[in-house]
């Protein structure tokens, strides 16, 4: 009897040995997405618009997909040709190139005819994971957004010359999860990291 149950035990463990590592050879683990900074690939990117156009000039920068500490999974770099200016209604339009690049090395580009977008990006210092401490740190963005538990949804540098008209600026938008709407923004001069403004809709 004790002898059966010994045998008993011992395929059982041989079953469970198997079927373990059944599992860790079909069903491995789901691989972490890379995340990088904006600042990682914009000379990759300002390089490859080259081939688009020589005049190409940087305009705005975006992330899309997953986003950790400041890092996102990939960016969007925005860029016009000022040489293709052309008076629409009254408002001048440029064609535009976006070329997103991914950390996982994979590059993307799409092109827009009819882009009013025409500040040049300059004096920016602070990279995303560095905007991401800051106001993760300043007390008014606590305050008014983080313990409201609002998540980052995506950055966004560009200049805007209502808040700074020198340097460029991060726009950061904020939400409560995948079907809230815009929920708070928090505006950050990208040159010296100051907190320009910090809004919230509940």
């Amino acid at each position: 009897m004790k002898e059966a149950y010994k045998v008993t035990i011992a395929c059982i463990c041989i079953i469970s040995l198997v079927f373990t590592a059944v599992i860790i050879i079909y069903f491995p683990r789901t691989q972490e997405i890379p995340v990088m900074t904006a600042m990682t690939k914009t000379e990759k990117a300002i390089a490859l618009s080259k081939n688009w156009t020589n005049d190409s000039t940087l305009v705005a920068v975006q992330s899309t997909g997953k986003l950790v500490d400041g890092k996102s999974e990939g960016w969007r770099y925005s860029f016009i040709s000022p040489s293709t200016a052309r008076n629409n209604s009254m408002v001048l339009e440029y064609d535009q190139q976006t070329i997103t690049i991914y950390a996982n090395g994979k590059i993307t580009t799409s092109y827009w005819n009819h882009s009013i977008l025409n500040a040049h990006i300059i004096n920016w210092t602070i990279d995303s994971n560095r905007a991401y401490k800051i106001y993760s740190n300043d007390p008014l963005v606590k305050e008014k957004i983080i313990k409201k538990s609002m998540r980052p949804e995506y950055f966004t540098l560009r200049m805007e010359y209502g808040y700074s008209a020198n340097n460029a600026i991060w726009d950061i938008h904020f939400g409560g999860g995948i079907f809230d709407p815009l929920l708070g923004t928090v505006i950050m001069d990208a040159k010296v990291g100051t907190i320009i403004s910090v809004t919230a809709n509940r």
